[in-house]
């Protein structure tokens, strides 16, 4: 601050634990900026809703294709990621 003054806020419980957990809705808005770069809007939605109503489910396989990536996006997504670089480190000689 301008006038010298420091103010400061320990928070215990981070969002997302047990002493502070997230609303439901919150928890689907994460999932679906985690998941829908790679699934795609339509099926992380089905993925987010076929997950809330995982006790309704009798056969855990035919979820299985909504939580698979298609090719095509994943090879998108790898291909955004910046490549690292390695320096080489020189050796000391004895």
């Amino acid at each position: 601050m301008r006038d010298g003054a420091r103010h400061s806020h320990r928070i215990i419980a981070v969002r997302g634990t047990p002493d502070n957990p997230m609303e439901r809705r919150e928890v689907e808005a994460k999932a679906h900026d985690l998941m829908s770069e790679i699934l795609g809007r339509r099926q992380s939605e089905e993925l987010i809703e076929a997950v809330a109503d995982l006790g309704k489910v009798k056969n855990m396989a035919r979820l299985r294709p909504l939580w698979q990536a298609a090719t095509p996006r994943l090879e998108h997504f790898q291909a955004k990621r910046t490549p690292v670089r390695v320096k080489k480190m020189r050796r000391n000689k004895s």
